[in-house]
């Protein structure tokens, strides 16, 4: 996840245009993009450097430009500004393995600017309290697949799909995600384009018009003392979209829930003691219920600054409803495809029935 040198052969399926390497044929990342942006072609970092430039993007209509690093190469790329990204119809702009920082990503409401499409894959744009990415024009389709972002801010009549990744404002009480539309002062900022989230951990307040369709995520998110929006996540659209096996903070609103946490459980508890008193109990007891749970069904990290090693992992003592809360049972959030619940469950199988007798084992973490 994000920028790295680990492998990712899967996801460079074209190879780079002629003379469009940084930095053994070109000195610079703008020099390498200005030869493909009139056909579309691919930019590819072919080291592990630093560049300390603000380039531009702007794909010609119906092509597709990547920028890129090489596999099992992270090159930062230190923005002294915004990087507009632009293109014609039809164009679509790719960014995979780089980490940015300094600036942010912008595709600017520009005359002529009708990208459709920008993928952002295995890239960090370092999380700060202010964006990293602006999306001020509608139609657009932006997919962040495997990556670590700061807020996001994106124009109504947009969508965005972000799956595997973190989305972290640095602060619950910060806004991760809404829309670019100005407000009247003394109004909280308007709701941002249609959003999708799949296995990802979002850190920071969310306001949408839709959720299409939220998987397997987790939502760290708090109002602030005095603060203008109602509730920490919330979608516009109510009847539409669908939030499933995942983490929403209490106040939330959304389309239709299907065991989310903490509803599932506080559902849960309630029907058991309603069996057990053999009928409906009390609004009291069910606040109280309510509160209970509430207070300690709440997720658990490692550490959420950025940088440190166990950045946005859960921490063993995070409670199981969480840790192996999503579809299939895995945990909750980014790190979902580890898997790591049925790992060790099939370890603690494998321990008991070879383990030599008189001999006792046990399961100690590295990271």
């Amino acid at each position: 996840m994000g920028a790295g040198e680990y492998d990712r052969a899967p996801t460079l399926s074209d190879t780079p245009t002629a003379g469009a390497s940084v930095p053994v044929a070109n000195p610079t990342v703008q020099a390498a993009l200005a030869l493909v942006q009139p056909a579309g072609g691919v930019v590819e970092i072919t080291d592990s450097g630093r560049y300390a430039e603000t380039p531009s993007i702007n794909a010609a209509s119906a092509t597709k430009v990547e920028l890129r690093a090489a596999n099992e190469r992270r090159p930062t790329l230190v923005l002294s500004g915004v990087l507009e990204i632009a293109g014609g119809d039809q164009a679509e702009v790719t960014i995979n393995g780089l980490l940015i920082a300094g600036g942010s990503l912008r595709i600017a409401n520009t005359p002529g600017n009708q990208l459709r499409r920008l993928r952002l894959r295995h890239c960090t744009l370092v999380p700060d309290s202010q964006p990293t990415l602006v999306v001020e024009i509608p139609n657009v389709t932006v997919e962040i697949d495997h990556c670590i972002v700061g807020p996001l801010r994106i124009a109504a009549g947009s969508t965005v799909q972000i799956a595997n990744s973190i989305v972290d404002a640095q602060g619950e009480t910060n806004v991760a995600y809404c829309g670019t539309a100005s407000v009247p002062a003394g109004q909280p900022e308007a709701a941002g384009g249609t959003v999708e989230i799949f296995n990802s951990t979002i850190v920071g307040k969310v306001r949408s018009v839709e959720f299409k369709l939220v998987a397997n995520a987790i939502f760290v998110a708090a109002l602030a003392t005095a603060d203008l929006w109602t509730s920490p996540v919330r979608s516009e659209k109510k009847q539409q979209g669908c939030v499933r096996f995942s983490y929403l903070p209490p106040g939330s609103l959304t389309p239709r829930r299907y065991r989310c946490q903490p509803d599932f459980e506080i559902a849960t508890r309630i029907d058991a003691v309603e069996k057990a008193a053999g009928g409906a109990i009390g609004s009291i007891q069910v606040n109280a219920i309510r509160a209970d749970v509430s207070s300690w069904l709440v997720p658990s990290f490692s550490t959420l600054r950025y940088g440190l090693a166990s950045y946005g992992q859960l921490r063993l003592s995070c409670p199981a409803q969480i840790r192996a809360g999503a579809d299939d049972e895995a945990e909750m959030g980014a790190f979902h495809n580890l898997f790591q619940p049925q790992r060790e469950t099939n370890l603690r199988v494998r321990l008991d029935e070879y383990l030599r007798f008189g001999l006792e084992a046990g399961i100690f973490y590295d990271s």
